[in-house]
């Protein structure tokens, strides 16, 4: 390889080094992303079971090829006004450390290439419930959208 390929070469493994794939999804008329690294499948269709006393976080059960995984509600989890589960509605199974969890988005978008200079921090006048589960910001084609801490969203 000569000397300008290979510094072409060595700048693209650099800039994808730079760079954080996200996930982008709604939930209700909210605009959130996840690294898509923290996502281990998106479901469609699953029923979901109601679990008697559970916390008012937790939609419920699913039984997701054999596992069963918790459903948390986005909405309740950030005290932001709660949304009908719609006909679209799918399942985000996060990746997590012995924890089986998943989240109800109405509507997944798609995967975004964002710079991570890119990445604003979080509103100061944020709840500190809120602080607790979203990372950062960022402005993407389809408005601003609000990137969630998946290591505290998975956290028992």
């Amino acid at each position: 390889m000569s000397s300008l390929t290979e510094e072409k070469h060595d700048a693209l493994i650099l800039d994808r080094s730079e760079i954080v794939q996200i996930l982008t999804f709604s939930v209700g008329d909210k605009l959130f992303g996840m690294d898509v690294e923290q996502c281990r499948e998106i479901v469609k269709d699953k029923r979901i079971t109601q679990v008697p006393h559970s916390d008012s976080t937790v939609l419920g059960i699913v039984n997701l090829r054999g596992e069963v995984v918790t459903v948390l509600d986005l909405t309740k989890l950030l005290d932001y006004h709660e949304t009908e589960q719609t006909l679209n509605s799918v399942l985000i199974r996060l990746k997590g450390a012995g924890q089986q969890v998943s989240i109800q988005a109405d509507t997944v978008f798609d995967v975004i290439d964002v710079k991570k200079s890119e990445f604003e921090p979080p509103p100061s006048n944020l709840t500190e419930r809120e602080s607790r589960f979203i990372s950062s910001v960022v402005v993407t084609h389809k408005g601003l959208a609000v990137i969630l801490n998946p290591k505290e969203l998975v956290r028992p």
